[in-house]
């Protein structure tokens, strides 16, 4: 299947008429919540070609609208992590593309080098992709011993709600004022109003006594297009300091 940039495979669109919204958007600034469930991890076939079990899979165009700010990627996480104290997992970013030499440093070799030892102290920072987090850490929780969830006995629940019915159920939580007036990029979730939002959020959450852990499994758990232009590069360090 070939994938053009900033665009989704026509055979995919066809297999799911939320796609087809995009035909109906003006401007990607302002648009009305787009929100598809593409694996729901609640059904007993919800496994990949190994018999592994997967987890929800959502497609997720949050409402964007003129007067309200987005908070860029703040706005969107994974929420998927198995454990007790650890908070999050963080993985490496591995690309497909990287040029020979990597003259413009995008397989960022000394993080590889700098996480796998901070397993005992704490875990390494939250870097903004590649991760998946704790529901109820990211929740603003404090950690205790108390922290611990049946994860077999979830994984067996029967699915209770239909999924369309499920999925316009979700779309409010992603509307432009669903966070407004509450503690959402304060006390709870991504950390507003600072470029470095990640690196924050991580810490935050390792101060009220949660764990991290990093893992870089044999088989490449997120993989990614590196710039390979001096120009690409420039703009891509642009986005990271503004967030975009």
């Amino acid at each position: 299947m070939r994938v053009e940039m900033k665009q989704i495979p026509e055979e995919i669109r066809k297999q799911h008429k939320e796609f087809r919204e995009w035909n109906f958007v003006s401007s990607r600034n302002n648009h009305q919540t787009i929100f598809k469930i593409l694996i729901d991890g609640r059904h007993p076939n919800a496994a990949d070609a190994e018999g592994n079990v997967l987890p929800t899979l959502v497609y997720l165009a949050r409402e964007k609208r003129p007067q309200f700010h987005h908070h860029f990627k703040a706005g969107a996480m994974n929420n998927a992590l198995n454990g007790h104290q650890i908070a999050y997992v963080q993985y490496p970013q591995h690309f497909n593309n990287l040029t020979k030499n990597d003259i413009y440093g995008n397989s960022f070799q000394v993080a590889r080098k700098e996480f796998p030892r901070l397993d005992a102290n704490g875990g390494p920072c939250y870097i903004g992709t590649g991760c998946f987090h704790r529901r109820d850490a990211l929740y603003g929780k404090k950690y205790d011993k108390t922290c611990k969830v049946g994860w077999k006995r979830l994984n067996r629940r029967e699915v209770e709600e239909n999924t369309t019915v499920l999925e316009e159920t979700c779309k409010v939580l992603a509307s432009c004022s669903f966070e407004q007036n509450t503690q959402w990029g304060n006390e709870m979730g991504l950390k507003y109003g600072c470029p470095a939002e990640d690196i924050i959020t991580g810490l935050s959450i390792q101060c009220r006594g949660w764990k991290s852990i990093y893992l870089n499994p044999e088989r490449e758990s997120f993989l990614g297009i590196a710039p390979t232009s001096l120009l690409k590069m420039l703009v891509q360090h642009k986005r990271w300091c503004w967030c975009w």
